[in-house]
């Protein structure tokens, strides 16, 4: 008997603060109507102040892409994050931010095979990356486990190469802003075990002057401090943590 395939639901919080972000949005889209996987949906959790990225939803929607949309007043990548995520529907959440992409149209579909191929909570794919500047594809990334998670080093990359069944979910800390990824990988390593280790490159992280890696550095310091007085314990794996 055929195993019946998963629904996954595509959360990305948005928050636009400048127009480029709007055609950044748009390609998020037309990436994900490319997904050749049937069972998906994507919801999307606005904090802007006006109705452009409804608009632009709307829009979309007429193609008979599974978009839904939600506005909300959770501004902040954590707490945006975390609305988005509670509100999905779909048994598996794959992130996406709104300024990265697909890289390839059978993303979801290996996603779906590998998760149901295990019994691992989550997954983390490989990505490259896209300079904005200079208008070109560079760096396949892969993502591996380490110890200095808890020091700011991102072995992992950004949320959007992170897939996992929604009832593993663990809420992203609003304290932190650039750690916030850092930080939640090593939580979700502790509840659940280490992730899928993807091979291949699924997810684009587009590179910008406006990402939260430029503005927010110099948060470092002092999350790295609170990062370590929520973990006792910085091996990723199910460890005994003071997290838990």
């Amino acid at each position: 008997m055929a195993k019946i395939l998963p629904t996954i639901t595509v959360c990305t919080p948005v928050s636009i603060s400048e127009p480029r972000q709007l055609s950044y949005f748009r390609e998020l889209l037309v990436s994900y109507e490319q997904q050749d996987y049937v069972n998906k949906e994507i919801l999307i959790s606005d904090d802007s102040e006006n109705s452009t990225v409804e608009e632009i939803c709307k829009e979309f929607g007429k193609h008979g892409s599974n978009i839904k949309y939600v506005r909300t007043d959770q501004k902040g990548i954590a707490k945006n994050l975390n609305n988005v995520i509670n509100l999905a529907t779909g048994d598996v959440v794959k992130i996406l931010f709104q300024d990265d992409f697909f890289y390839s149209e059978t993303a979801l579909s290996d996603v779906s095979s590998q998760l149901m191929a295990s019994n691992k909570q989550w997954l983390v794919s490989a990505c490259n990356h896209y300079s904005q500047t200079g208008q070109n594809f560079y760096e396949d990334f892969y993502p591996r486990k380490t110890s200095k998670l808890v020091d700011g080093f991102n072995s992992i990359s950004s949320p959007s190469v992170v897939s996992f069944y929604r009832n593993a979910f663990e809420p992203f800390e609003d304290k932190l802003t650039y750690l916030v990824d850092c930080e939640w990988y090593l939580r979700m390593s502790h509840k659940h075990g280490l992730p899928i280790f993807g091979k291949k490159v699924q997810v684009t992280n587009r590179v910008h002057e406006s990402q939260a890696t430029n503005w927010a550095k110099e948060l470092k310091g002092l999350e790295v401090k609170l990062t370590k007085l929520m973990h006792t314990n910085p091996k990723m794996g199910t460890v005994v943590c003071s997290c838990l």
